[in-house]
């Protein structure tokens, strides 16, 4: 993510692609994450309470990674801006 962030620096991307293209890399991870973790459940031969149980555990997982991956990005860009600001 630091890398992608950096190439995109270099390339002098304007801010309301990098913020575009950030999400989608996001997003993109996280369907993964989701697709990974759904299919190890399905491999499980466990009850129908127990599924459930993991699948909400999951989610809450998932929802907990989303904020912290929003957090490091409001940081990397005020990083940005900072870096913008100090160019000038």
């Amino acid at each position: 993510m630091v890398l992608l962030l950096l190439l995109l620096l270099l390339l002098r991307v304007r801010r309301h692609l990098l913020l575009r293209l950030l999400l989608l890399l996001q997003l993109l991870l996280m369907g993964l994450l989701l697709r990974r973790c759904l299919r190890l459940l399905l491999l499980q031969r466990c009850c129908r309470r127990g599924r459930l149980l993991l699948l909400l555990l999951l989610l809450l997982l998932l929802l907990l990674e989303q904020r912290l991956l929003l957090r490091q990005q409001r940081r990397l860009l005020l990083l940005l801006l900072l870096l913008r600001r100090r160019r000038r």
